[in-house]
């Protein structure tokens, strides 16, 4: 089995704080979104885009469905207008006791590998604490014993500069949360 101690995810604390956002605006429900932005040589998410629910997404208690034409028209922009892949996908486990990816993510996640001819995926789980909203990555790769590992977040403070533009403002929908719990990023051991 190979080891990992290199892999990290990647991203700007404005992607953790809307993630929350989105999160806490679906308590009751999952919720989710897709992931853009870049690999690293060695196969690590460079998360620099996330998205919220299209109109059309299907959510209950226990899963959720992103709008397909909602992803394909961002992805189509991002990818035209700044090279960004889809990474892959986040979702919440609003406060079901779940900080990790389910059996039904994970055989939807190894489908996708498989379906798509795909190396890698990165998946991001939130959960609803009471003080704070847990954040998680979890890497999904192709011909591996393990189904996935999870990753340690390494984050800038620094601004996005992918949110300034308007093409964006214009595709992506504001989560309606604004003020959010404080983040608790949490860092498996393995």
């Amino acid at each position: 089995m190979k080891t990992y101690f290199y892999a990290k995810a990647i991203t700007y604390q404005n992607i953790l704080d809307l993630i929350a956002s989105y999160t806490l605006d679906f308590p009751d429900t999952e919720t989710g979104g897709d992931i853009f932005g870049f690999w690293t040589h060695t196969g690590c998410p460079i998360v620099q885009v996330i998205t919220g629910p299209g109109e059309n997404a299907h959510r209950s208690v226990v899963s959720f469905h992103q709008d397909i034409n909602y992803l394909k028209s961002i992805h189509a922009v991002l990818h035209e207008r700044h090279g960004m892949q889809h990474l892959g996908a986040w979702h919440s486990h609003h406060i079901l006791d779940l900080a990790k990816p389910s059996g039904y993510d994970i055989e939807t996640a190894i489908a996708g590998l498989h379906q798509s001819n795909l190396e890698r995926l990165f998946i991001i789980i939130s959960n609803i604490r009471e003080e704070r909203i847990d954040i998680n990555g979890f890497l999904f790769r192709q011909k591996e014993k393990v189904p996935y590992i999870p990753l340690p977040w390494i984050v800038s403070h620094h601004e996005n500069p992918y949110y300034a533009d308007k093409a964006l403002d214009e595709l992506i929908k504001a989560p309606v949360t604004d003020e959010i719990k404080s983040i608790l990023v949490t860092n498996f051991s393995f």
